[in-house]
């Protein structure tokens, strides 16, 4: 748009720069802390550093796991709490937040630990195996075999990393 003469509308000027993010710190629980129970209930402070508090996001293990978003007067800080649900063992906690302008503050991360095994999780399987189609081009020979050999690999792992496996096969006989 720019390089055919026309105007941006609605953008930042970048030579106005941007304005500064967040600072986030988590409060509760501590670093290195043993938490007792398969959950925590992670406490997180957002502190406006001039560009204002748009996002706060935490992130468990690398993944996402609960986020606020709401506006925030500029100068203001907040405490937000968040249940997480722990792992076995060690467990990355980490929060961050966004101004306004979305930049991102640094985030804050902590390790803590948690010797109550979290519920293996149920896994449900819908393996189809066609080998015999309309169009004789399309026959396979080893279709259902895979199929069968995913679910019987699978089964292998009830008790071990699955609570419960549930398969449903689909074949063309």
């Amino acid at each position: 748009i720019v390089m055919s003469g026309g105007k941006v509308e609605g953008k930042k000027d970048l030579r106005e720069g941007f304005a500064v993010p967040p600072e986030v710190e988590i409060v509760g629980p501590g670093e290195g802390e043993k938490i007792a129970s398969g959950t925590v209930k992670v406490k997180v402070k957002v502190k406006d550093a001039g560009g204002g508090i748009e996002d706060v996001r935490v992130y468990h293990q690398g993944r996402f796991v609960a986020g606020t978003v709401k506006p925030k007067e500029k100068g203001e800080e907040i405490t937000l709490s968040y249940d997480v649900t722990l792992l076995e063992g060690e467990n990355t906690i980490r929060a961050t937040a966004y101004s306004t302008d979305h930049i991102e503050a640094v985030p804050y991360e902590i390790k803590i630990k948690s010797a109550v095994a979290g519920k293996k999780p149920n896994l449900f399987i819908l393996a189809v195996g066609i080998n015999n189609y309309l169009n004789p081009k399309y026959k396979l020979d080893y279709s259902r075999a895979d199929a069968e050999g995913i679910v019987n690999f699978f089964k292998t792992q009830e008790g071990g990393y699955f609570e419960k496996v549930y398969a449903t096969t689909l074949f063309d006989d």
